[in-house]
């Protein structure tokens, strides 16, 4: 077997040829997909991170207008509270004061009654004594 350089060195042209043309049909178009989606991945991979930076600066926002919320309702809660238990009490202390004022005059008003009686019990003593007196009287007497 004889090396024949002639049909070597068409095969090595032949190579380079068939090698060329894979690179840029076949090897260069890849590696540009490859390389487009390497950067749109990466691309993404930092918009991903910078949106879930932001998502977690909305949350930590959002829990701090909600824990602002909750304690400006509480004051607003205990404020009404406050309020409404002090009106309760101003009317239950009027409603006492007027129930003083109502019993007082009761209490006046019995006690005028009650003057009114007495100084009736004699007059009504007196004329009962006088009935007992003329029943006794006008009584006939039974011996058994």
């Amino acid at each position: 077997m004889e090396l024949k350089l002639d049909l070597i060195f068409a095969h090595l042209i032949i190579f380079m040829i068939v090698l060329w043309a894979c690179k840029k049909l076949y090897i260069e178009p890849i590696l540009r997909l490859l390389n487009k989606r390497e950067s749109l991945t990466s691309g993404r991979l930092d918009t991903s991170q910078e949106l879930q930076l932001s998502l977690q600066k909305m949350k930590s926002e959002y829990s701090q207008s909600w824990d602002k919320a909750k304690e400006e309702f509480e004051k607003r809660r205990n404020q009404q509270l406050k309020e409404v238990r002090e009106h309760q009490s101003k009317k239950l202390s009027n409603f006492q004061k007027d129930l003083e004022t109502k019993m007082m005059e009761r209490q006046s008003v019995l006690k005028k009654e009650l003057q009114a009686l007495e100084s009736q019990v004699p007059l009504v003593a007196s004329d009962l004594a006088k009935e007992i007196e003329v029943s006794m009287m006008s009584a006939k007497v039974v011996k058994p």
